[in-house]
């Protein structure tokens, strides 16, 4: 049975390595575009979707995109993300699912 809340392994998994997979599936159930933080050499950070507001949302929840972009020591942000990477956990598409829907419903306060 799916857990119906956000656990330290979903934030570690999310964000240490599968941050994709859950800004796409963020994505299609909030409608909102993916986006990613990139670092100064050009290379993809962290992937989230970004909301009305500019509040950036990943399984940390909500935060000003600037504060995410700080937080990543990130250059900036843009629209799109890297496409084709595979799992790095085991699972990780089918929890993204599960949890999704509890972030988006979080985010909408």
């Amino acid at each position: 049975m799916a857990q119906r809340r956000i656990t330290d392994r979903d934030r570690m998994r999310f964000t240490e390595g599968d941050c994709l997979i859950l800004a796409e599936e963020l994505s299609a159930v909030t409608g909102y575009p993916v986006y990613s933080l990139r670092s100064e050499w050009g290379h993809d950070l962290h992937a989230f979707v970004l909301m009305p507001g500019r509040k950036a949302l990943d399984v940390t929840g909500t935060m000003h995109v600037q504060t995410m972009v700080a937080k990543w020591g990130a250059l900036g942000y843009m629209r799109g993300a890297w496409d084709g990477l595979p799992e790095s956990f085991r699972g990780s598409r089918r929890r993204a699912r599960q949890i999704a829907p509890l972030l988006a419903e979080q985010a909408r306060g």
